[in-house]
C-alpha cells in the first residue's frame, strides 16, 4: 500500500502531501511536508518559505 491518501501539494517543494507527514503553516495557512519543508518558528508550525522570510525581516531590523 502507498504512503496514504494525498491531501494536496506542499507549498515549498510541490510534492504530494499525505496525512502521515503533513503540517500546516500557521503563517500562510498552506500544507507542507513536515520533515522536509517545515519547522518550529517562534513556537508555531511554519513552512520553510515563511520561516526564511521572517528571519530576513529580523535581520533588517537589527
Amino acid at each position: 500500500m502507498g504512503k496514504g491518501m494525498p491531501i494536496g501539494l506542499c507549498c515549498v517543494c510541490d510534492d504530494p502531501l499525505d496525512l502521515s507527514d503533513a503540517g500546516v503553516c500557521k503563517t500562510c495557512g498552506n500544507g507542507l511536508c513536515w520533515n522536509e519543508c517545515g519547522n518550529w518558528h517562534r513556537g508555531q508550525h511554519t513552512c520553510s518559505n515563511c520561516g526564511e522570510d521572517d528571519a530576513e525581516e529580523d535581520d533588517d531590523n537589527v
